[in-house]
């Protein structure tokens, strides 16, 4: 049985999700139904996006899946199967504040299972913001920290670099959105931003550790996606992030990069993150 889902997303996304449940299209991925819950905690709907949902993966990528459980969301890892856990009251409030990451959803997800269609009704409830400027405020406000010249940058170098990735990530993706054609295959909204050695950059998010010379070279990439203008006072990277974490969603992102934390952009809960 095809699952039905609601006009709005099936106009929103490229690759409208009533094509069906994944076991419903390919045997071999029977193995991920299996999968889900495995966690511990129930899921009441599974939904794999990205690279494997899209087709568009390899050998190297990683397979990502969200999870709506009843409570207590936490996420985990299954070899490559990084699964990411939300309530789903939690899912519809990202929806309508317009979260990034339910765009995402909605443009190439697969629904794996939403018996009750719970997940249906959470993304049903997406809004687009009216202005994407407070979203671009947000990823200057990230870029500001970039700073190779800063007197613990090495110390922070990992996350810095992370945090980087992260924020041409947000950036490209958000471009497209802003541009009318939804686009979340990395590769390719790199490459139609027209920005040399981009894609190239981007590629680094697959490394465990960075060099200063990988730090340099993102922090000299920066200005070239960003259209907003990026704070460039010299001070530490800590009392940069103390002094710009007034918002709960900035203070977590940089308490992840000083953490040298992996960051997720669906992890957090307010667009762009």
């Amino acid at each position: 049985m095809q699952m039905a889902w609601p006009a709005a997303i099936v106009v929103h996304a490229r690759y409208p999700p009533i094509m069906g449940p994944i076991h419903e299209r390919s045997d071999e991925h029977t193995w991920l139904i299996k999968m889900v819950g495995s966690g511990g905690n129930e899921a009441l709907a599974a939904m794999v996006y990205g690279s494997y949902a899209r087709g568009t993966h390899d050998e190297d990528s990683d397979i990502d899946v969200l999870e709506l459980v009843a409570a207590d969301p936490a996420p985990y890892s299954r070899g490559r199967v990084n699964v990411t856990q939300y309530t789903p009251s939690h899912l519809g409030q990202m929806a309508q504040r317009g979260s990034l990451f339910v765009s995402h959803l909605l443009t190439d997800g697969v629904p794996l299972i939403d018996p009750h269609r719970i997940m249906e009704r959470a993304l049903a409830q997406y809004r687009p913001p009216e202005s994407y400027d407070p979203i671009w405020k947000q990823l200057s406000i990230a870029a500001g920290a970039i700073n190779p010249a800063a007197p613990d940058a090495e110390r922070f170098t990992d996350g810095l670099c992370r945090l980087a990735i992260y924020t041409l990530r947000t950036a490209i993706y958000l471009r497209a959105l802003e541009n009318g054609a939804p686009c979340f295959d990395l590769d390719l909204a790199a490459q139609r931003t027209g920005v040399p050695g981009l894609t190239e950059v981007l590629r680094w998010r697959r490394i465990d550790h960075f060099s200063t010379n990988h730090l340099r070279s993102l922090a000299e990439m920066l200005p070239k996606v960003l259209s907003s203008p990026i704070e460039t006072q010299p001070r530490s990277t800590v009392s940069y992030a103390v002094a710009h974490a007034s918002s709960p969603d900035m203070a977590a992102l940089f308490a992840t990069v000083l953490g040298e934390g992996k960051i997720a952009y669906s992890a957090l809960t307010v667009p762009p993150f």
